[in-house]
């Protein structure tokens, strides 16, 4: 296909199709398949997509995939996917099952960290020869 400067409605439409849907995966499809200088920013991506007005076709395609996927990871989990269950109930309850590490630094504790979920548990964080506790 013969390279040009700029980029037509019909290639902004086929580097989506065949992107993940986000701006840099369609910047580096229309660099290496429509690109002169075989480059293609993030912004230019974006920026013609917004000039064609095809916003709305992208957000179609990605909640289209979104949508492919949420039946992929139901699927597993019916299956009895053990690790499937336990990533989707670490994101989607992430209060209840989620995993957090919060680290404050200030003047009066120079280093305070909070660990929460079923990593560790504070006794045995306590019990570590490499962990210096200072009271």
């Amino acid at each position: 296909m013969p390279k040009n400067k700029g980029f037509t409605r019909e290639q902004i439409i086929e580097a989506i199709d065949n992107s993940d849907y986000t701006y840099n995966s369609v910047a580096t499809y229309l660099a290496v398949m429509f690109s002169k200088s075989g480059k293609c920013t993030h912004d230019t991506a974006k920026s013609y997509i917004q000039k064609y007005n095809l916003e709305e076709y992208l957000n179609f395609k990605t909640t289209e995939i979104s949508k492919d996927c949420i039946q992929i990871i139901r699927k597993a989990i019916k299956k009895g996917d053990v690790k499937t269950a336990k990533w989707w109930l670490e994101r989607v309850l992430r209060d209840k099952f989620g995993n957090e590490v919060v680290v404050h630094n200030d003047n009066k504790d120079p280093l305070n960290i909070n660990l929460s979920g079923d990593f560790l548990t504070a006794d045995k964080l306590q019990e570590s020869p490499t962990v210096e506790i200072n009271k």
